[in-house]
């Protein structure tokens, strides 16, 4: 609000050629309100969709102290003024009001809105984790529940429709819904004005972009391939090349003091690096701090790291939960590697593995692996290959410049989120173990 008025009076003065003066006395205010509107609208913060209470919180804590910090760096270069203690009072201040209306305002959208009824829809004799995680995840706006229906009985998928299906106001179809009953399913949901959330297939993304075309007076959908044009790749590497050496600069500290505590508290080098696959499948080292103790896959080949892995050291614990064990990765993006936003790179023994198990694995080798990137920001660290595949594939289909700013804005959120870091479940080690013994 204080700076929405230093602004506002500085374009009045503008308009009105009045007491102009640049840069403003009051410059801290103007930047602030800029950085944060930036920063509110890369970060989703005024979204109503499926917010959780936990995630406006943590939202306005990083906008609010990354906005103020920005706009005391700006303004003590252009005024040479550092009101510090001035500058906290505002952001604490600034930090309870912006969280205080924006809970308000989220509390007021839920009780307009109301609390709809959700039916999630899978196939019979399938594991139904899936079903559950969509229904647990959404109890926040939705009265939730799930239904398995036998695809093969025509009979079976009448009564449902004329039955169960009426009584709830959103349906969520998925991927265990063969085609021909999901189209029939969808229309019967349009018909009854109902809300549809469909969880994609590599087909459904492909078409989630399109062009409308005319041949003569034939309407077509023209849908692009999946590439970066040479400007956009010219502009995403110019990017990376520029971000990677303030993130080294700036980290030169951590850096050295991350080095030291590693190397005092367990034996074997500071450093640590993999053969990781990038764009069209090629092969390179990534350099991370060393979390593990030394020769940790001397025995065990390669394996994903689980929850509450014995291989992880007791510093490790703390450079993967704050995310400092990849900045050595900032190395990787200046020789161009890496980018800061891509797929993530995947271990070669874990490529060859998902390829042969998950269709289409291989077309996320199409763009140059990332620091960051869809999956990182919006699934978690347990989520499967192949749930992953989908946020990577919808990044390559969707890929702009804005779209990496608002990853990267994004990923400053994650840090500080536990299920992004945690290692997978101890349910999937099995697999993994399995692919140690397939590499002894």
């Amino acid at each position: 609000l204080l700076s929405g008025y230093y602004c506002a009076q500085f374009f009045v003065n503008a308009l009105s050629f009045s007491n102009l003066e640049y840069p403003p006395a009051n410059l801290f205010f103007y930047i602030y309100a800029i950085i944060f509107i930036v920063l509110a609208l890369g970060m989703d913060m005024y979204s109503f969709s499926g917010t959780k209470k936990h995630d406006i919180l943590l939202s306005m804590v990083i906008v609010n102290i990354v906005s103020v910090i920005g706009a005391l760096i700006i303004n003590y270069i252009l005024l040479k003024q550092l009101f510090l203690l001035h500058i906290i009072i505002f952001a604490v201040i600034n930090i309870i009001i912006s969280i205080s209306f924006r809970l308000a305002a989220n509390n007021i959208v839920k009780s307009q809105k109301g609390r709809a009824n959700l039916l999630v829809i899978e196939a019979k004799d399938v594991d139904d984790s899936f079903v559950r995680k969509i229904k647990y995840s959404s109890l926040g706006n939705y009265n939730s529940w799930y239904t398995q229906i036998d695809i093969d009985s025509e009979e079976e998928l009448d009564k449902f429709l004329n039955g169960e299906f009426l009584s709830y106001d959103s349906i969520f179809i998925t991927q265990t819904i063969p085609e021909n009953i999901r189209k029939r399913i969808i229309w019967e949901a349009i018909n009854a004005k109902k809300e549809i959330f469909i969880s994609p297939s590599l087909y459904d993304i492909k078409i989630t972009k399109y062009e409308l075309v005319q041949f003569d007076d034939i309407l077509s959908f023209r849908i692009k391939p999946l590439y970066i044009p040479r400007f956009s790749g010219f502009a995403k590497r110019s990017l990376d090349i520029v971000l990677s050496l303030i993130g080294l600069i700036i980290t030169l500290p951590i850096t050295f003091i991350t080095a030291i505590v590693i190397k005092l508290t367990s034996t074997g080098p500071i450093f640590y690096w993999q053969e990781r696959v990038t764009k069209n499948g090629a092969i390179f080292k990534v350099y991370k701090f060393r979390t593990m103790i030394k020769d940790a896959e001397k025995h065990c080949g390669a394996v994903l790291a689980t929850d509450n892995d014995p291989r992880i050291t007791k510093v490790g614990k703390i450079l993967r939960a704050t995310r400092i064990d990849e900045l050595p990765q900032l190395i990787n993006i200046l020789k161009g590697d890496m980018s800061i936003v891509g797929p993530r790179p995947e271990r070669p023994e874990f490529v060859e593995q998902y390829t042969k198990e998950i269709e289409d694995y291989d077309k996320r080798l199409g763009f140059k692996a990332g620091l960051t990137g869809y999956a990182q920001v919006y699934a978690r660290y347990d989520t499967t290959a192949k749930d992953k595949l989908l946020y990577d594939l919808m990044y390559i289909h969707e890929y702009s410049f804005w779209l990496d700013i608002k990853i990267i804005i994004l990923t400053i959120k994650t840090i500080f989120t536990k299920e992004a870091s945690e290692g997978v479940k101890e349910k999937d080690w099995q697999r993994t173990q399995a692919l140690a013994e397939q590499n002894e």
